[in-house]
């Protein structure tokens, strides 16, 4: 479920809050677990946009913060630190040790990314931060990226 409060100022200045709940679910094909799993992720974000139509160029600067909370939860592609159930991981990778089961995992998440875009060159920059509420651990993932879009370097 999302929703979505867009306000502009003109036609270069655009301010978007979005509120989002979207719910995981898993279910093991192999019967290793008695259960499934499940995941509740309400996030809330700002973002602030401004195109310049002369140059094409957009610059937007977007903040995230949200809670995780997983109930028995694993995703095969997701990151590890989302998990909720180690003991799959456990039986399945011959060594690997995560540490003590936990059934619930809560997380508080905080993300910041600013991107500008020039003739469809997207570059951005994107700073994440995790917080482990039972456990106290800490996570920060700094990021840089590079993104070509249909248009560019096309008039």
């Amino acid at each position: 479920m999302r929703f979505k409060y867009i306000k502009s100022d003109d036609d270069r200045v655009r301010h978007a809050l979005t509120l989002e709940l979207p719910v995981y679910f898993y279910h093991l094909e192999d019967n290793t677990l008695d259960y499934g799993g499940k995941a509740l992720y309400p996030t809330i974000s700002y973002e602030w946009r401004h195109w310049n139509r002369e140059q094409r160029a957009d610059f937007s600067i977007r903040s995230t913060a949200g809670f995780w909370h997983g109930d028995h939860y694993f995703s095969a592609f997701g990151g590890r630190q989302f998990w909720s159930f180690y003991q799959y991981s456990a039986m399945h990778i011959a060594g690997a040790h995560y540490g003590d089961l936990y059934q619930l995992k809560n997380l508080a998440t905080f993300t910041l990314s600013v991107e500008h875009e020039y003739k469809g060159l997207n570059l951005g920059f994107q700073f994440d931060a995790i917080y482990d509420i039972e456990t106290k651990n800490k996570d920060f993932l700094f990021g840089f990226y590079m993104r070509f879009k249909n248009h560019f370097l096309l008039r």
